[in-house]
């Protein structure tokens, strides 16, 4: 488990929660599915897709009322069901700074 404080909301994106995983010590070549859980809700009913900008946009209307938004990394895993029946998903892959 690791913390992250002071994250503006404004411009948080996909790409700032792979950099912060990738800190904690995962490998940049693992398949990660993120999701985060809607405060007050079981796992089993509150769990939902992380994977773009629209999602970033809907976990971020929790924090003004919670200030801590629990965010779980599936990695190197290849299949997710909950992501099949999620309209969000992304395929991160990085690239080369060379045109």
């Amino acid at each position: 488990m690791a913390f992250f404080d002071f994250v503006n909301t404004d411009l948080f994106s996909v790409h700032d929660l792979n950099d912060m995983i990738r800190e904690i010590g995962c490998s940049k070549d693992d398949t990660m599915y993120y999701h985060y859980r809607i405060p007050n809700l079981e796992l089993d009913f509150g769990l939902k897709a992380l994977g773009n900008d629209q999602d970033v946009i809907s976990m971020a209307q929790y924090v003004p009322q919670n200030r801590v938004i629990n965010v779980y990394v599936e990695h190197g895993s290849k299949i997710l069901q909950t992501y099949f029946m999620s309209p969000s998903k992304v395929v991160i892959e990085q690239l080369d700074d060379d045109p």
